[in-house]
């Protein structure tokens, strides 16, 4: 059997204990075995932190001793039919919270049981047992006789016996405050005599309260007193003014304000702690914020220093979240101290929240007020000084908050506090827009470095690193703005001729300020790189998982487009050339970073290439048809040259827009060119044609070039030259036909006389060689139609039109027994219209008539020959008609 180890003494009544006693004690029943004691505690601990969870917490021991027992009680005139079962199921259990106090069961209520047992007796206090007394409950012989409930009585004499002491306490204490203010008005004239009586008052509540709060019986009392104490405290304080004034003591307002608001805080602190009443502690912290101002007044101290002033308050309160490291809980505030904690860190936030809501508003009145004569020179630099310490006591505040509290998640605070000390140091100290952006940059520059170099040791802080960089972006985004704030406008403004009032500051001036501008737009512009480098590296872009930081070179480009413009503006340059340059360049490194790092470093570099040439355009607006034509039609074809090669055939609808772009100011400013454009695009389709169908395998990072699929690379300069060629012949039959120019396109360019009709059989001519080149057979429809053109156009001579008949027939004959009938198809069919229109044209003039006749049999036989020859039976209708 296991030895059952007994304590020498118990712990309940402090009973000596035998070893023969067995394992409970003789007088108490309190278990001396430390098994059994163990478990004893164990139960008991549970059963009294689940009433003290449930609202139980201020219940006395002979209170809850008494609940039990009433509920005991009711619970056995339940079991023995005293209350019905239907009355019972609906009477809930109070919560421990709304029920009235219990009050005490007397020792004389309670009749002894045999075998009692004491579980809630004090440690080493002997008493009678409780838990194993008769609470009053009927046994079960007795239960029928007992009434079912008590029904409950008030009677005024009964409440005037129980509560006499109360009674007669609370009418001497209002005799006494009564007596007090009575006199302090009545001997006004004395101060001295004045002050003793109601300081003397205020010691007697003050001691009175304390010593009744000892006592129990006499708790209310205590509570009353010590609130009459209280409000005494400012009668104390002016009446001790009061005196003060006839005195030869030289104290001024705030002193006294200041000494009698920190007695009030001690005061209010005391019987905080003593008493257990958290509102005396709120009076208390108000108190020392009234004293703190009081001081500040007293310094004579402007306004705007007062919530630094404050802020000596909140550091000290910092130790109310201030907590052990061996038992985690408040170091400063142990035990009765604990009633102190919640209205500290209440007035603490609260100071906090005014001091940094002042600190706003006193830096837009500054703001507001600095173009006024409102303050001088000399105070707005003082208003500017307090601004900068009240910023920077925030930040010492926070900085200490986070690291008292170990609250990782809300450092990127303090990135943005030292930001805003930065701002308040360049406002303090009144910078110029070059300090502005220096200082800005500067904290840029600092955020990303520590990122860097040092983004081991911000690793256990989470994604504080992450919030650094992308303060640093929008610091660097700001910066032109700031240095600049006009540049777009004064760059169009200048490109376009346009008048500017150059004076401005945010202009942009051959000066130190462009200078400044200059560096630290470059330093933010390195910035984004580094940075977009860094992020897509640590988020696995080596890897092959990409991610979105590669569009961080978009600012970059952005800020890399400003400061040239600020190079070209101070230089006093011609924007258009330069920013045309610029575009090259920027194509070239697209090319060479695709090349080398793939299509996704390159994407967006392509983008900010597409923005050059937006802008290059529009500051060309102003300079002419010529040099806008030239650059759409030069960025045309420098973007179907990259594209080409690197052989992305999404991208070849942009210099088709482009050229398209480009067509309407041709046509108008140099028809020539576009008529040039119609011929030669066709033949250079033919030449890229070729090229690409020599190629057997893909170098095409999209797709692979297979047999069937190179037109796709052509289809851009197909339709260009087409529409030029068509655009080219509608404006040059238009104008000549009908216009007042009766020359053709060639004509007027070159001075020499051209038809119409060669220069759309120059185009026909252009069409049919490129369908003849690459056998494609649709390429011959614009060749009818651009010959259908020439031949039916009404100025075309008699004999020409008869000449071009027997040579297209003649050529068409050769072609289709060569090659083939669908080859000679367009000459058979220009053969055809010429005839009809030599027999139009010789019927128009009398003197061709015969002519025309004989002409028209011999096309007739010729026709017929023809068919004959090519077994073509529409040929052979001809001779009739």
């Amino acid at each position: 059997m296991t030895q059952a180890y007994l304590s020498s003494t118990c712990d309940c009544c402090g009973l000596t204990i035998r070893p023969e006693s067995g394992e409970d004690c003789p007088r108490c029943n309190y278990p001396i075995s430390y098994n059994k004691e163990e478990r004893f505690l164990e139960f008991s601990l549970r059963d009294l932190q689940r009433v003290s969870d449930y609202g139980g917490a201020n219940l006395t021991v002979s209170g809850l001793i008494g609940r039990y027992s009433k509920r005991l009680n009711y619970l056995r005139q339940l079991k023995f039919g005293g209350v019905s079962s239907s009355f019972a199921a609906i009477q809930p259990a109070m919560p421990l919270e709304q029920r009235p106090p219990v009050p005490p069961v007397r020792q004389s209520e309670i009749a002894p049981v045999p075998s009692p047992i004491l579980w809630q007796m004090p440690v080493g206090r002997p008493s009678t047992s409780v838990s194993g007394m008769n609470t009053g409950v009927p046994s079960a012989e007795e239960a029928p006789q007992q009434s079912p409930r008590r029904v409950f009585s008030f009677s005024w004499k009964s409440f005037m016996v129980d509560q006499a002491i109360t009674i007669i306490g609370l009418l001497g204490a209002f005799l006494i405050l009564m007596g007090a203010l009575s006199s302090v008005v009545t001997i006004g004239g004395n101060p001295m005599l004045s002050f003793l009586i109601v300081f003397s008052v205020h010691a007697f509540f003050g001691i009175a309260g304390v010593v009744a709060y000892r006592f129990a019986n006499f708790r209310m009392i205590a509570r009353i007193y010590s609130g009459i104490y209280v409000l005494l405290v400012p009668l104390v304080g002016f009446t001790g003014y009061t005196l003060l004034l006839g005195s030869q003591i030289p104290l001024s307002v705030p002193t006294v304000i200041a000494i009698a608001a920190t007695y009030a805080a001690i005061v209010y602190v005391m019987l905080a702690i003593y008493q257990g009443f958290p509102i005396f502690g709120y009076l208390g912290s108000m108190a020392l914020i009234i004293a703190d101002l009081a001081v500040a007044a007293d310094l004579r101290l402007n306004y705007w220093w007062w919530p630094g002033m404050l802020m000596l308050l909140a550091f000290l309160a910092l130790t109310s979240i201030t907590r052990s490291p061996v038992t985690g809980r408040e170091r400063y505030f142990p035990g009765a101290f604990e009633v102190l904690l919640a209205p500290v860190r209440v007035f603490m936030y609260t100071i906090i929240g005014v001091c940094l809501l002042s600190s706003i508003v006193v830096t837009v009145l500054t703001f507001s007020l600095s173009s006024t004569n409102t303050f001088s020179d000399a105070t707005l630099g003082e208003i500017r000084f307090s601004i900068l310490s009240m910023t920077v006591l925030l930040s010492l505040w926070m900085g200490a908050w986070l690291w008292l509290a170990k609250r990782t998640r809300e450092l990127p605070v303090l990135a943005w506090m030292f930001l805003a000390c930065v701002l308040a140091c360049c406002y303090a100290f009144n910078f110029s827009q070059g300090g502005y952006t220096l200082a800005l940059t500067g904290v840029a520059l600092l955020y990303h470095m520590l990122n860097r170099f040092a983004g081991r040791l911000l690793q256990p802080f989470g994604r504080l690193g992450l919030y650094m960089d992308q303060i640093a972006l929008l610091l660097v985004c700001l910066v032109p703005f700031i240095s600049s704030f006009l540049l777009t406008q004064q760059l169009f403004y200048t490109a376009l001729n346009i008048p500017l009032e150059i004076a401005s500051p945010l202009y942009v001036h051959a000066d130190w300020d462009a200078i400044v501008e200059l560096i630290v737009v470059g330093i933010g512009c390195v910035i984004i790189v580094s940075m977009s480098l860094l992020r897509a590296n640590q988020h696995g872009m080596l890897e092959g998982t990409h991610t979105s930081w590669r569009w961080l070179l978009l600012p970059g480009g952005f800020l890399l487009n400003w400061e040239f413009s600020t190079l070209v503006l101070a230089l006093n340059f011609d924007a258009v050339w330069y920013f045309t340059g610029l575009t090259l360049a920027m194509v070239i490194m697209a090319v060479v970073v695709r090349g080398r790092f793939g299509a996704y470093w390159a994407e967006p570099v392509d983008v900010i290439v597409l923005g050059d040439m937006l802008l290059a355009l529009c500051l060309s607006l102003n300079k002419g048809a010529d040099l806008v034509s030239a650059l759409l039609l030069g960025f045309a074809a420098l973007a179907y040259s990259v594209v080409l090669y690197q052989r992305r055939q999404h991208w070849l609808f942009l210099s088709l827009l482009l050229a398209i772009l480009a067509l309407p100011i041709l046509l108008f400013a140099r028809p020539y060119i576009a008529l040039l454009m119609g011929i030669v695009l066709p033949l250079a389709a033919v030449v890229i044609r070729r090229i690409l169908a020599k190629k057997q395998q893909s170098v095409s990072e999209e797709i692979a070039v297979k047999p069937g699929r190179e037109a796709i690379w052509e289809w851009p300069l197909i339709t260009v030259g087409l529409l030029y060629g068509v655009a080219a012949a509608l404006f040059d039959v238009t104008v000549s036909q009908y216009g007042n120019i009766p020359q053709s396109i060639v004509s007027n360019w070159s001075g020499v006389t051209f038809p119409v009709a060669l220069e759309l059989a120059a185009l026909s001519l252009a069409w049919y060689l490129s369908a003849v080149l690459v056998r494609v057979k649709w390429w011959l429809l614009p060749v009818i139609g651009f010959a259908a053109g020439a031949v039916l156009l009404p100025s075309n001579p008699f004999w020409v039109l008869a000449g071009v008949t027997l040579a297209a027939a003649l050529l068409a004959f050769g072609v289709s027994r060569r090659f083939d009938r669908t080859w000679a198809s367009p000459l058979y069919l220009v053969a055809l219209l010429s005839a009809v229109m030599t027999g139009v044209a010789g019927y128009q003039n009398q003197g061709q008539l015969n002519a025309a006749s004989w002409i028209l049999l011999f096309f007739a036989l010729f026709a017929y020959a023809i068919g004959l020859a090519e077994d073509l039976e529409p040929c052979l209708w001809l001779l009739p008609v």
